[in-house]
């Protein structure tokens, strides 16, 4: 039911922050740039939903994120850092508006994703997480009000259902499993192990 919650847009912007830490200013610029490109997505594939439609152009952009240079670590663990981000805060802030829990889904992701969890905590350190949460929140927000949209429309179900499909542990693994990062990004994911 929920196949089509996948957003990549957030974690590549966000690589292109991580990637340009050094140089912050160029970094948001970069970042702000990417996020206009992607709000761009739809008017590019009108045959398909805006949801869709950016996960085409971010995969498209993603591809082009890896030069074999020293960076490309840091930068898929600044896109894996987004993924989750996307899947512990942002859904679990999303669905509170309904006061609908899904400590179910938190638990079942950040238990598939251990390993890669304490990979890019070893290679993004704190301070630049702390920024990163401040930098892409509000995007995250937007790009799962437009998850939920497209999803609502689609499926005919309410934002309300999906928060409680998202919060039974069957289907919260089937979620996690649907939308699992190395088969989104396996270049990506190759380079955080």
């Amino acid at each position: 039911m929920l196949k089509q919650l996948i957003i990549y847009g957030i974690f590549i912007a966000i690589g292109y922050y991580v990637i340009g830490a050094y140089n912050e200013n160029k970094a948001l610029q970069e970042y702000d740039t990417t996020m206009d490109e992607l709000r761009q997505s739809a008017e590019k594939y009108p045959d398909v939903t805006e949801t869709e439609a950016i996960a085409i152009e971010a995969r498209k952009m993603a591809s082009k994120r890896f030069s074999g240079g020293k960076g490309d670590k840091i930068n898929a663990a600044a896109m894996f850092y987004g993924f989750k981000y996307r899947h512990v805060v942002g859904y679990a802030k999303y669905c509170r508006k309904y006061n609908l829990p899904v400590d179910n889904y938190i638990s079942a992701f950040n238990d598939y994703y251990q390993s890669e969890t304490a990979s890019i905590n070893k290679i993004l350190n704190r301070d630049v997480r702390s920024k990163l949460d401040n930098i892409i929140d509000e995007d995250v927000m937007r790009m799962i009000k437009i998850e939920f949209r497209d999803s609502t429309s689609q499926y005919e179900i309410t934002e309300e259902q999906i928060c409680t499909a998202m919060n039974i542990p069957a289907q919260a693994e089937s979620i996690i499993r649907a939308t699992d990062f190395k088969k989104q990004l396996p270049q990506a994911y190759a380079l955080i192990l």
